[in-house]
C-alpha cells in the first residue's frame, strides 16, 4: 500500500487514482437491479467474462395452463429446494416474493382439436377441468408418432392443407397461460397431474396475446423443436359431474382469479364463453 502525504508536502506525489471504471460493476449491478424491481426477471443470456465460455442453455419444456395453474398462487406448492439453484426458471428473482412460473398468456387454437370442459372426475370427490380431444387429435396422440405429418415442422404444405380438418369442425378456441418449467421438472408435473396424460402440442397452434392487461408476461423465444405439453384426462377420469362428483365453489374461483390476474375481466369472460358442462351439480363449499 503507498503512503499517501498530505497536500503541505510539496514534494509528494499525488495520491493514486483509483483504477480506471472501478465501480462500472457497481453501476451496472445497481441498473440490473432497477430492472427488476421495475420489469422483473428477464430471460437474458449470462453475461461472460473473457477467457471463459458460457454455461449451456437451460434445457425447458412449456405447459399450456388452462385451469387452476393459471393462478399463480397454486405454484408455492410445487416449489422444490433444488428450485432456488440455477435450475430455477426464477432464478435471480426476489425470495422474499411468492414463487411462481414464467408465463405468457396464449390462446391453444381451434386447429389444434380441442375443447375445455368440467369432464375431470377427481379422486377427491369433485369435478375439475379437463379437455377432450377432437378424434383425429386422440388418434395422433396415443399413436408413436405423436405429431401428425402436417404439425411436422418440417412439413412444408400450404395452409390449405388443413384449414378444413375434421379437428377445426369440433375444436374450439381455449384461452390460458404458457408456463416455462425446467425439462428436469416434467415427472413432478406429471406426479402432480395424476389422473392425466401428457400430450404434445406444436408451436403453430399456439397465440399469444401479449396485449392482455394484468400480470407482467413473460416474453418467450420458442423455437420449434422446444416441447410444449397439455394435460388431457385420462379415460377412467374423463367423467362429468354428478351429485357425488360437483363443481366445488373454491376450485372455480381459484381458475377465475388466475383469469383476472393475468388477463383481467376480458380474459376471465373468454374462459367462460369456452368452457362447457358442470351444471347443475355445483357446492358452495366457501
Amino acid at each position: 500500500a503507498n503512503k499517501i502525504m498530505t497536500p503541505s508536502s510539496p514534494s509528494s506525489p499525488p495520491p493514486p487514482s483509483p483504477p480506471p471504471n472501478q465501480h462500472d460493476d457497481e453501476n451496472d449491478e445497481c441498473h440490473q437491479d432497477e430492472e427488476q424491481r421495475q420489469h422483473g426477471p428477464q430471460q437474458q443470456p449470462q453475461r461472460q467474462h473473457e477467457g471463459s465460455s458460457a454455461p449451456p442453455r437451460e434445457p425447458y419444456a412449456y405447459i399450456f395452463g388452462f385451469g387452476s395453474i393459471m393462478n399463480t398462487s397454486t405454484h408455492a406448492t410445487w416449489q422444490r429446494p433444488s428450485t432456488s439453484s440455477s435450475s430455477n426458471p426464477n432464478n435471480g428473482h426476489n425470495h422474499k416474493e411468492p414463487f411462481s412460473l414464467p408465463g405468457a398468456v396464449a390462446v391453444l387454437k381451434k386447429s389444434f382439436g380441442c375443447t375445455r370442459s368440467w369432464n375431470f372426475r377427481s379422486s377427491t370427490g369433485f369435478t375439475a377441468l379437463g379437455v377432450t380431444l377432437c378424434p383425429k387429435r386422440a388418434a395422433a396422440s396415443e399413436s408413436t408418432d405423436d405429431i401428425e405429418p402436417r404439425d411436422n415442422p418440417n412439413h412444408h404444405g400450404s395452409d390449405a392443407d388443413n384449414s378444413n380438418s375434421d379437428d377445426e369442425e369440433c375444436g374450439s378456441d381455449i384461452n390460458g397461460v404458457l408456463f416455462q418449467i425446467p425439462l428436469s421438472a416434467l415427472p413432478d408435473f406429471d406426479r402432480r397431474e395424476a389422473g392425466y396424460r401428457r400430450v404434445p402440442v406444436p408451436l403453430r397452434h399456439l397465440r399469444f396475446l401479449p396485449e392482455m392487461r394484468g400480470r407482467p408476461q413473460t416474453r418467450f423465444f420458442l423455437r420449434p423443436s422446444d416441447p410444449v405439453y397439455l394435460y388431457v384426462p385420462l379415460p377412467s377420469h374423463a367423467l362429468p359431474p354428478d351429485e357425488h362428483h360437483p363443481l366445488l365453489q373454491s376450485y372455480v374461483d381459484a381458475v377465475l382469479q388466475g383469469c383476472l390476474e393475468w388477463g383481467d375481466l376480458p380474459m376471465a369472460e373468454r374462459f367462460l364463453r369456452t368452457t362447457g358442462g358442470g351444471r347443475p351439480y355445483f357446492l358452495n363449499d366457501t
